[in-house]
């Protein structure tokens, strides 16, 4: 038994041997690796207790790293909503320095360049009549507020909740992903042609009515056969849309009744009867097209509720059927959300928002420096 332990010695002094070897390699190595973080003392001076700067260096390296992760903090407790811009909004060189400030912005602006070739162009220096016609409107528009919101989204910043008003719930329904990217582009391009048609075969437009209590723009739209209520925008202010001639008419009831019609820079009576055969147009086209559920609450114009399963119904009716913004915003703020942050052009939705629910935080997302304004106060 003695002669087998003896026969052992070599092997475990083998092992013994090549630990220490191992372990003066690992020491050496991190003392040059200390080295290289503190150059300023000799080499041949580092110890085993001089492995310290390199320990810290590791740390203070996993500390950066973890700042350059886009994750933001809130300064509120409350939720966030992300709401989109509709058509009226839009205005010449709208978008051009979101695309030049976020590589996820441009992304928008490149996709859609490559589908319908000259849209970043109509929108960075397309005059305000091109931007006008409707075809060219809610692509274009379409494409601002969605490179707002994948700016914010690229800085870290979360939404609760996603609505869009009017056209803004196509870039809304992207954003959420009922559509893809290229999907959502194609529909707002259909959309946009049919509306246009449509528009064209029944000439009409919109007003919006202030200063008079929804009840009473319901009972003088009901004098006329064409004149309907179409955006319940928020406490005081009713837009109405309607056949052009009547419309005039109706503004005259308006100020009798004590009101002002401010009539509206979009190129058709969106939002009413008038838009029938633009959403029997969509509802064929939507048959073909592949929709998935929200990946966070999504809220219709049609009911001002979150999308369910019928994504399809909700996108066709919203063309003909009065958009319920005022209710959107209060049912949002029911459930918790304090902060709206408006991706697109203009600050129309901002308004709209403080005047339902004042005490809101809202913040304008369309351009470089309002992007920065927003972020900093988040």
């Amino acid at each position: 038994m003695l002669a087998g332990l003896v026969a052992l010695i070599p092997t475990i002094l083998g092992f013994v041997v090549l630990y220490f070897v191992v372990k003066a390699a690992v020491v050496k190595g991190m003392e040059i690796a200390a080295w290289r973080v503190e150059p300023s003392i000799p080499l041949c001076e580092y110890g085993a207790g001089c492995r310290r700067p390199f320990l810290r260096s590791l740390r203070s390296r996993r500390k950066r790293r973890r700042q350059m992760k886009p994750t933001r903090e809130r300064k509120t407790m409350g939720k966030i909503a992300f709401v989109f811009s509709g058509q009226g909004a839009q205005y010449p060189g709208m978008g051009q320095s979101l695309a030049e400030a976020s590589s996820a912005a441009k992304a928008v602006f490149d996709l859609a360049g490559s589908l319908r070739p000259g849209t970043p162009a109509q929108c960075f220096s397309g005059t305000a009549e091109e931007l006008a016609v409707t075809k060219n409107t809610q692509p274009c528009l379409y494409c601002v507020d969605l490179a707002a919101a994948r700016a914010l989204e690229e800085q870290g910043v979360k939404a609760d909740f996603a609505a869009g008003f009017s056209l803004g719930e196509v870039a809304a329904a992207t954003f959420a992903g009922v559509f893809s990217d290229e999907a959502g582009f194609r529909f707002v391009c259909r959309r946009a042609e049919a509306m246009q048609k449509a528009a064209e075969a029944n000439p009409g437009k919109m007003a919006a009515v202030l200063k008079l209590p929804n009840e009473t723009v319901e009972a003088l739209c009901r004098e006329f056969t064409q004149v309907w209520p179409v955006n319940y925008n928020c406490p005081g202010q009713l837009v109405v849309a309607g056949e052009a001639g009547q419309l005039e008419a109706f503004g005259v009831r308006v100020q009798e009744a004590g009101g002002r019609a401010k009539v509206l820079a979009v190129g058709g009576g969106f939002h009413s009867p008038l838009m029938e055969s633009a959403a029997q147009e969509l509802e064929a086209y939507l048959a073909g097209v592949e929709l998935c559920a929200p990946r966070l609450p999504l809220y219709a114009n049609f009911t001002a509720r979150p999308y369910g399963d019928s994504a399809r119904e909700l996108l066709v009716e919203q063309v003909k059927n009065p958009v319920r913004w005022q209710e959107t915003v209060e049912a949002l703020a029911a459930e918790g959300v304090d902060t709206f942050l408006e991706c697109g052009p203009g600050k129309t939705l901002c308004g709209l928002i403080k005047k339902t629910i004042k005490d809101a935080r809202v913040f304008q997302v369309q351009d470089q420096d309002t992007l920065q304004a927003a972020l900093a106060a988040l």
